[in-house]
């Protein structure tokens, strides 16, 4: 669950850009009450895959580093 909030932390940010909806919602490949759902930061309607394909559409890159916990 943690990850899907990073993940979709830079479109909340990126909200008060304020752009247009449909536009920025047919730039997504998703319809407007999931755009809004993604701006309103409700990753835990998106499963991780949904969420790293709209951060590459966006134009984000997404690096995930596993550790081992010492």
């Amino acid at each position: 669950m943690a990850v899907r909030w990073i993940v979709c932390d830079p479109f909340r940010k990126g909200r008060a850009r304020r752009q247009a909806y449909s536009w920025a919602a047919g730039r997504l490949g998703v319809t407007q009450p999931r755009l809004n759902d993604l701006l309103r930061g409700k990753a835990d309607k998106f499963s991780l895959d949904a969420l790293i394909g709209l951060s590459a559409r966006a134009g984000l890159a997404v690096k995930l580093d596993i550790r081992k916990v010492a």
